[in-house]
């Protein structure tokens, strides 16, 4: 998944900016609240958001990495 920046601003929420070359807007919902954060440009959003958008962004690098690992040891089975 494409890495993407953050900063707090001063009215407590943070700023939140998309690579450039992501190509979807990003959906993040937390308590009943949704928010669709555009793949252009910065936006602000609640901490909470923020903090929810990074930690699925972990989880999908984690899956990718665990994904890759297995390939990788059902190739390795497969020479065997």
């Amino acid at each position: 998944m494409a890495r993407a920046t953050a900063n707090e601003n001063a009215a407590g929420r943070v700023r939140v900016e998309l690579p450039r070359g992501s190509r979807q807007d990003a959906f993040v919902a937390v308590n009943g609240v949704s928010y669709i954060i555009p793949s252009r440009g910065a936006h602000s959003v609640p901490p909470e958001i923020a903090e929810e958008f990074f930690r699925a962004q972990r989880a999908e690098d984690a899956r990718e990495n665990n994904s890759a690992a297995m390939r990788a040891a059902a190739n390795q089975a497969r020479q065997v």
